[in-house]
């Protein structure tokens, strides 16, 4: 699933969210396994002390895409193609 940052709830000059500067970006995203008012990011990536984690995207600060018609208008021209 498809996610597009929209804002930054924490955006101050000491301590700001990684995507503050990446509004209107979009992200892969699956829900976060340990909070619910998380996405985590399927290819985004940070180091900590050696180790890589998947990068958090709290939900108010983005919107979901809605992938759909372009499944559908893939299908389609598949099904086209066919005949």
């Amino acid at each position: 699933m498809k996610v597009r940052i929209t804002g930054s709830s924490i955006n101050g000059e000491k301590l700001s969210w990684w995507y503050s500067n990446k509004i209107g970006k979009e992200f892969e995203v699956e829900q976060c396994p340990r909070f619910d008012k998380y996405w985590i990011t399927k290819d985004e990536t940070k180091s900590i002390n050696g180790e890589e984690h998947k990068k958090h995207i709290y939900k108010s600060d983005c919107e979901l895409i809605d992938d759909t018609s372009i499944l559908l208008r893939s299908r389609s021209k598949k099904r086209s193609r066919s005949w």
